[in-house]
């Protein structure tokens, strides 16, 4: 169950590293057909990479809420490394596998968060 939360960790830590290396001094993205500037997106997905850090925290926790939001952010994933296929086509595919495999992670380690 931890893999899950080490996981989100470390791909908070990416995203972060990504988003101010390479996104941040771009001339700016399209995301889902709306026109970024290369700071808007940067803070965009800072933004995204703090929710994926601390989702992974409180999995590592084993708080009870990190189970069911680490699943919102497992679809979130999932959803996004979608989105990204039509255009990165296989830079996609990472996104993709990490998010099914924090999801996987998460339904089979139920009994991690139980108390007592």
């Amino acid at each position: 169950m931890t893999a899950a939360g080490v996981v989100l960790v470390l791909v908070g830590a990416f995203v972060a590293v990504a988003s101010v290396l390479a996104v941040a001094p771009s001339d700016g993205m399209d995301l889902l057909g709306v026109d970024l500037t290369g700071g808007t997106a940067a803070t965009l997905f800072l933004v995204l990479a703090a929710v994926y850090a601390l989702t992974g925290l409180l999995i590592v926790l084993r708080r009870p809420v990190g189970r069911p939001i680490g699943f919102v952010v497992g679809v979130v994933a999932l959803l996004i490394g979608l989105a990204q296929m039509p255009s990165a086509g296989v830079n996609g595919i990472p996104t993709v596998g990490v998010a099914v495999f924090v999801l996987y992670a998460l339904a089979i380690g139920g009994n991690d968060f139980r108390r007592g």
